[in-house]
């Protein structure tokens, strides 16, 4: 019973798209993290990205070090902070839209783009009238923004 029970959680997981992948298959085992331009008016949200995908490609199996021959850099493009909704004519709910480009290069004149790469998941806060709220409440959903971001990136760089 055990043995058929095991049998279709193994068959259910690989079923459903899941697979397990090693480091081996990974495209790129280690990669350096270049320039990470900010064109837009949010002050220092390239610092924020450089770790947030630091971090993901480390989750990942990606090494991060500076002696490796591939490279990713980028540039956020755009930084919106959208009112969702308002209560009494005053902003109520926000949302945060960031857009990126960036760029693999690698040995053998490997070059491949990532153009107009978005946070996958709408990023939004209630904030209330105080502008302390409104701020605090707004870095912490551009940090989410940017986390999710570089998941998306990490993920298109493994997987396509």
């Amino acid at each position: 019973m055990k043995k058929l029970l095991s049998l279709i959680i193994i068959i259910s997981f690989f079923g459903c798209g899941y697979s397990i992948r090693s480091d081996s298959d990974l495209p790129i085992k280690e990669i350096r993290i270049d320039s990470i331009l900010n064109k837009t008016p949010e002050p220092d949200i390239e610092d924020i990205l450089h770790r947030t995908l630091s971090s993901e490609l480390m989750k990942q199996g990606i090494s991060v070090r500076n002696s490796s021959v591939y490279t990713i850099s980028g540039e956020i493009r755009n930084f919106t902070l959208k009112v969702v909704s308002e209560k009494s004519e005053v902003a109520r709910e926000y949302e945060v839209l960031i857009g990126a480009k960036f760029i693999v290069k690698g040995p053998d004149d490997y070059i491949k783009e990532y153009n107009a790469i978005t946070s996958p998941f709408i990023e939004s806060f209630i904030a209330e009238r105080e502008i302390n709220s409104i701020i605090s409440f707004k870095e912490i959903a551009t940090g989410q923004a940017l986390e999710s971001l570089s998941r998306r990136l990490v993920t298109e760089v493994i997987y396509r």
